[in-house]
């Protein structure tokens, strides 16, 4: 199948080329219909046609069950785009109007004779199902903030608030760890094929491990996100992949998704580690954003930014936050009321995730 494309377009993925999916009746859906796997994995494939060669940004909708983390890619001539798991949590295990969400896939270069596919997989009770794809024209001024590598697999800028931000420019950024139980063996990757937004890097040691991570950029913050990796043996839990970005002031980072850990070392260096990497398919995951710490105004407008584009998550308003000190012996209380929000007023739930044995928190 064609898309004929001119500014703006609308596509049935019903209309597609369908591998393993297969069509659905739903109300809901546009068009009526949807599609779903009927087995474990799939594709939806077209050709792009009678279109300028141009910027373009992709939507997918599709629906987001809570019974399983489906993993969706998007692939452009055989190569990744993007990729994510259909991981959150909107309240029901079938699709319906409550189930149904977005995800826009920015500053994609498409022209005549391009083949578009998406693929999916399912997890648990999740079949996969999509909807429709969306192809408009990507807004003619870009963002302000940017994410630059150099083809050696180093990062060389990234500018944030108006200002660079790297301590050290041309540096390997992005280390392949395998921990043999008693120490880490490090390759550093050296190699970069920069696609657009998209970033694969690999090493001159093991050529076959690809990892490959879609950047995007917007006025007051860069997201990272681990699209995908090749050559890594199954089953293997020894392996991780670890990112150090040194900066000059201080990065300010908000994760995603739980499928990457992030903190600040020595104050000076943020480090992001996608842990446990072999046991999570062909979509890993692990989303991170990053922004620059600025005036009270420049924060929050990365903040408000973040969670209107990237679904409402809740953050914390401080990095570190800080209480009375603790007296040994003596009796100790306070609270975390006003520390974090969460813009869809959605209620907070903490967890005390390391610390201390005395020290207990309240979920509320």
């Amino acid at each position: 199948d064609e898309i004929l494309l001119a500014t703006t377009t609308e596509l049935e993925v019903e209309d597609m080329t369908l591998s393993g999916y297969s069509v659905q009746p739903f109300a809901g859906a546009s068009g009526g219909e949807y599609v779903s796997l009927s087995g474990t994995q799939g594709s939806a494939s077209t050709v792009i046609a009678g279109m300028s060669a141009g910027t373009y940004d992709v939507t997918l909708d599709f629906f987001d069950e809570n019974d399983g983390d489906a993993g969706i890619k998007l692939y452009l001539n055989d190569e990744p785009v993007d990729g994510w798991l259909a991981d959150r949590d909107y309240g029901s295990d079938v699709v319906s109007a409550q189930t149904k969400t977005l995800r826009r896939i920015r500053r994609v270069n498409l022209q005549t004779g391009d083949v578009l596919e998406i693929t999916g997989g399912t997890d648990g009770n999740e079949p996969c199902p999509l909807d429709r794809v969306r192809i408009a024209a990507s807004p003619e001024i870009g963002p302000k903030a940017s994410m630059t590598w150099d083809t050696d697999g180093s990062l060389t800028s990234l500018i944030l608030n108006d200002t660079e931000q790297l301590a050290v420019t041309g540096q390997e950024a992005v280390d392949f760890r395998v921990f043999d139980g008693y120490s880490v063996d490090t390759l550093e990757r050296d190699v970069a094929d920069i696609r657009g937004s998209v970033v694969e890097l690999s090493d001159t040691d093991r050529g076959y491990v690809r990892t490959i991570f879609r950047i995007d950029e917007y006025d007051h913050h860069v997201t990272i996100r681990l699209i995908g990796l090749e050559g890594v043996p199954k089953g293997d839990d020894s392996l991780n992949i670890r990112m150090e970005i040194p900066y000059l002031t201080s990065l300010q980072y908000q994760k995603l998704d739980s499928h990457a850990d992030a903190t600040t070392v020595g104050g000076d260096t943020l480090r992001i580690d996608w842990p446990y990497l072999s046991t999570r398919g062909a979509v890993p995951g692990g989303f991170v954003a990053v922004y620059g710490r600025g005036t009270a105004a420049q924060n929050q407008a990365a903040i408000d930014e973040i969670n209107a584009i990237h679904g409402g998550l809740p953050y914390f308003l401080a990095d570190p936050i800080v209480r009375a000190d603790a007296m040994e012996g003596a009796a100790y209380s306070g609270t975390l009321e006003g520390t974090a929000a969460d813009s869809d007023s959605d209620q907070l739930v903490f967890t005390r995730l390391s610390g201390p044995d005395w020290l207990n928190v309240a979920t509320n």
